[in-house]
C-alpha cells in the first residue's frame, strides 16, 4: 500500500545525509512523499528507504489502510465506484491480474523488479463466502523471472515470463501448479518493463499478445520448431495447432481490445492508437507505399499532456529526485488502457 503523503518542512530537507535535496526557493513549499510504487523504486535498501523516510517526516512512517487509501481516489466519472477486492499483504507489486471462469483471480507479482534475483509469481486469490473480498490466497508459482501477464486456458493459466511463455496447472487441487512447461521461448529479455505481456483469447479462438517492444525469434519450446519473428509486431498464436502469427500492433504494456476484435496498442508516450489494417493485406501488395496502419487516434492537437492531481517528489533509479517533477510534453507512463463498453449517448 502506498505510504501516506505527509508535509516536510524544508530545513528537515537538508539534514538526511547521504540523500542531498535542493531547497526551494518559496519556504512555504511543502513536498509529499508518495507513494513508491514498484516502478518507480529509490534503489537502495529496505531499511536505508524507511530510515530516510522517517527521517524526512520527522515521525515513523505507516501505509494507508485499505479504506483510507479508497478514499484518496478521485473519479472523474461519478457513476464509476471502486471496492476493495485484495490488499497487502495478501498481493505485492502486482502487475496483471485474470479472472478464470470460476471466479478465481490470478495475480503476476513482478517482486524482483528492477533487478532481481529472480523472485516473480503468480498469486492464486479465492472468495469462499461470497462476500466480494478474496480471503484465500495461495503461491500459485513462483521463481518466474519478471513475469509480466497471465491468462486463464485448458484449466490452467498461460504467463508470460520472457524469454518465455508458460503453461502452469495445478492438477492435485491444493492451488499450487504442479504442471509447468514452456510453450513458446525466443522472446528478447530486454528492460524489464518492455518484454512480452497482454495475453487475451480473441472472438476468432487465438490468443493474442504484446510485443512488449523487445522484439524476439520465437520458437515452440517443446521441440525448438521455429514459430516466426515478431520485431516490431504484437503476435497472435494457437497451442493447439501449433500455429503462430506475427500481427500489427508492437504494443508496450498490455493490448486493450474491443468486442468485435479491434486491438488498441499504446505506448507509454502515446496513449491509444488503433490497428486499422492488418499486415496481411499490406503483404499482398508490397510495393505499394502504405500510410501507417497503426495510427495515433488521439484527437488532433492532443499531446497527451498529464495533467496529476498533485506535485510528487519524482524518484526514479540512480536519478536525482525532482520537486516539483519537471514538465513533459507526453505521458511518461501509460499502460493498458481498457475499453468502455459504456453508451456514450
Amino acid at each position: 500500500m502506498p505510504f501516506a503523503p505527509r508535509p516536510v518542512p524544508l530545513p528537515a530537507l537538508a539534514a538526511v545525509p547521504p540523500v542531498a535535496w535542493r531547497a526551494a526557493e518559496d519556504r512555504r513549499r511543502e513536498f509529499s512523499v508518495r507513494a513508491f510504487s514498484k516502478f518507480y523504486p529509490l534503489v537502495a535498501g529496505a531499511g536505508l528507504m524507511a530510515a530516510t523516510l522517517a527521517a524526512l517526516a520527522g515521525q515513523p512512517l505507516s501505509p494507508l489502510t485499505p479504506p483510507q487509501e479508497r478514499a484518496t481516489f478521485q473519479l472523474a466519472d461519478p457513476n464509476l465506484t471502486v471496492e476493495v477486492v485484495a490488499s497487502e499483504p495478501d498481493i505485492v507489486a502486482p502487475v496483471a491480474i485474470a479472472w478464470d471462469a470460476d471466479g478465481k483471480l490470478y495475480v503476476v507479482e513482478m517482486t524482483d523488479y528492477p533487478s532481481g534475483p529472480v523472485s516473480g509469481r503468480v498469486k492464486l486469490l479465492e472468495d469462499r463466502n461470497g462476500d466480494g473480498r478474496y480471503e484465500k490466497v495461495t503461491v500459485f508459482a513462483d521463481q518466474l523471472p519478471f513475469p509480466t501477464g497471465v491468462m486463464p486456458w485448458r484449466g490452467g493459466v498461460l504467463v508470460t515470463a520472457a524469454p518465455d511463455i508458460w503453461f502452469l496447472k495445478d492438477n492435485d487441487g491444493d492451488g499450487v501448479a504442479d504442471e509447468k512447461r514452456k510453450v513458446l521461448s525466443g522472446f528478447t529479455e530486454g528492460n524489464q518493463q518492455l518484454r512480452v505481456n497482454g495475453l487475451y483469447w480473441g472472438v476468432d479462438n487465438w490468443i493474442y499478445g504484446a510485443n512488449g517492444r523487445s522484439d524476439g525469434e520465437i520458437r515452440w519450446a517443446d521441440d525448438g520448431r521455429e514459430a516466426g519473428s515478431i520485431r516490431r509486431r504484437d503476435f497472435r498464436f494457437r497451442p493447439d495447432t501449433r500455429a503462430f502469427e506475427a500481427i500489427a500492433g508492437n504494443s508496450q504494456f498490455g493490448l486493450a481490445h474491443d468486442d468485435w476484435g479491434n486491438r488498441f496498442p499504446v505506448f507509454n508516450n502515446v496513449p491509444v492508437r488503433q490497428v486499422v489494417m492488418e499486415e496481411l493485406y499490406v503483404n499482398r501488395a508490397p510495393n505499394l507505399p502504405w500510410p501507417d496502419t497503426v495510427p495515433n487516434i488521439a484527437p488532433p492537437g492532443d499531446n497527451a499532456r498529464v495533467y496529476p492531481l498533485r506535485q510528487c517528489l519524482q524518484l526514479r533509479a540512480g536519478a536525482k529526485p525532482h520537486h516539483p517533477p519537471p514538465a513533459r510534453p507526453g505521458r511518461p507512463a501509460v499502460c493498458f488502457p481498457p475499453f468502455s463498453r459504456r453508451d456514450q449517448s
